[in-house]
């Protein structure tokens, strides 16, 4: 027996209520998600064609839901609030500079950072105090795709009036075959409150395309020497589309790790602990404020509906630059990362990325129905106070209003709502992968739950060993919660650094 339908709250329409997981898609445009989607068999649907209740909100960019409180146990969106903590370059340095201060042995990774106008007279001093002159970058508070971005050596050089952050440059970076390039490290949050995390284990390194040169007066204004962005970069003359993860101006992370023992004699193991770890106490450092937002967002009740898993998850993405020495720096987080499928790499990655997401959240069509048929018994059992046969009920049961209709979302301030953040797809609209009608149900076989590795931690010292044993490669790593076998030590670590966090939130936030 269907569930009696759900009332549209504006036009009073009943909805249809589907036993496939319905995802709505009005916001989302990439092809690689849909089709992931589609072959769960899930039900893509958008806002205003759709006359059915959806169980995924999948949104490109970080628009919440208003009426949060009324999701069901079920339904799910793909971002958190608050994580514009870490998102927002200037919430990121504000966030990881006073973490520092607290514990400055943990918090090494993230560029000597300053909030201007804030900060503008220790910016001064801190530059005229430095003899080598050093080179800072220059980065607007809320642009994206290296818009705005500029190179100084001089304090009398920083002309901008408009909010930036001013981070120093790293002077030193790891080249492959002459040129500058970052990682980005894709990071799968599952629930806040509990912290639980994981890291997908491939990833793109995306390159310069004008060879390295140490920063002088001269090159300040070569953005494709020292900016590493996509979007900048794919718009030289001097790009080369990758043929294979080995070549080319974007690399897959595992050639890179390849790389790093065969050439420059590092361990990549040793490389990616680092970077486990901080992409972990990135995340750590706001955990008290993504818990208490969590809370207030969808409900301090929301536990009752911990078997359907929490409300939310998201997908971030994390720049990381590795300096000649092998040391991780970690340059900013985004919130919004390109999922779109320009090169044949592109599509080889984000595709397990995406559906091996979906795997760990455990989603599926049979899910659904399961809380279909619980929902509908726990719905009898209050009007009747007992279980009672369907033929009983009919014409007498009618169900309260549906917890959410439509995906109303709250407008982020005009600064804030770039989209996307950190586009590796350039901006300029849909590539050829991704022009396809996405309204129509695939005609798919369901993806069986296939479980990844759950066994992982950011402590180097538990973790090396395993890590030797696992190929870098399209597949997840849980870093958080760390395993029970873990050192005494690790968990002690965890435990200042979330203590260290509530009092930074306290003084942040009151």
């Amino acid at each position: 027996m269907a569930l009696p339908p759900a009332q549209d709250a504006a036009t009073g329409k009943p909805f249809k209520r589907s036993r496939k997981v319905v995802v709505d898609v009005s916001l989302c445009r990439y092809a690689i998600i849909k089709r992931c989607l589609k072959d769960r068999d899930f039900r893509l649907v958008r806002a205003k064609k759709s006359e059915v209740e959806w169980d995924i909100w999948w949104s490109d960019r970080g628009e919440l839901l208003k009426d949060a409180r009324r999701l069901n146990a079920f339904q799910k969106v793909n971002h958190f609030p608050s994580m514009e903590d870490i998102c927002r370059k200037d919430f990121l340095a504000n966030n990881l500079n006073a973490m520092r201060k607290l514990l400055p042995d943990e918090y090494d990774f993230f560029p000597r950072s300053f909030l201007v106008p804030a900060e503008r007279v220790e910016l001064q001093q801190c530059m005229d105090n430095d003899k080598r002159g050093a080179t800072y970058i220059v980065k607007p508070r809320t642009l994206c795709q290296g818009k705005g971005i500029s190179l100084i050596q001089s304090f009398q050089k920083l002309s901008t009036k408009d909010p930036c952050v001013v981070q120093k440059y790293i002077h030193n970076p790891l080249l492959i075959d002459g040129f500058k390039f970052d990682l980005r490290i894709y990071v799968l949050v599952v629930s806040v409150d509990p912290l639980v995390v994981y890291v997908f284990r491939n990833g793109l390194a995306r390159f310069c395309t004008t060879p390295f040169q140490a920063p002088k007066r001269s090159n300040l204004h070569q953005t494709r020497m020292h900016l590493t962005n996509y979007a900048i970069n794919k718009k030289s003359k001097d790009f080369v589309k990758s043929v294979d993860e080995s070549t080319g101006s974007k690399r897959s992370l595992a050639f890179v790790m390849q790389h790093l023992q065969d050439d420059h004699g590092m361990d990549p193991c040793a490389v990616w602990a680092d970077v486990c770890d901080i992409v972990l106490k990135t995340l750590l450092a706001i955990q008290p404020r993504l818990a208490a937002s969590y809370r207030n967002f969808f409900g301090a009740d929301d536990v009752k509906g911990r078997q359907w898993g929490p409300a939310a998850f998201e997908i971030l993405g994390f720049d990381i630059m590795l300096d000649e020495q092998g040391k991780a720096w970690m340059v900013e987080v985004n919130h919004a990362p390109s999922f779109a499928g320009d090169s044949l790499l592109d599509r080889n990655i984000k595709t397990p990325l995406i559906a091996q997401a979906l795997d760990i959240l455990a989603v599926t069509n049979e899910t659904k129905r399961s809380f279909q048929a619980k929902h509908r018994k726990a719905w009898k059992t209050r009007l009747w106070n007992a279980t009672v046969a369907t033929k009983k009920a009919k014409g007498v049961l009618v169900e309260p209003p549906p917890p959410v209709v439509e995906p109303q979302v709250v407008e982020l301030a005009e600064e804030d709502a770039v989209e996307p953040i950190d586009n590796d797809g350039g901006g300029s609209g849909p590539s050829e992968d991704e022009k396809e009608d996405d309204d129509t149900p695939a005609k798919a076989k369901t993806s069986s739950s296939n479980r990844v590795h759950p066994d992982s931690t950011t402590n180097t010292d538990d973790n090396n060993q395993g890590r030797e044993m696992e190929a870098f490669g399209n597949t997840y790593e849980l870093i958080y919660p760390p395993p029970a076998s873990s050192s005494t030590a690790l968990h002690v670590k965890y435990a200042r650094i979330l203590a260290a966090a509530d009092t930074n939130r306290s003084k942040l936030w009151g």
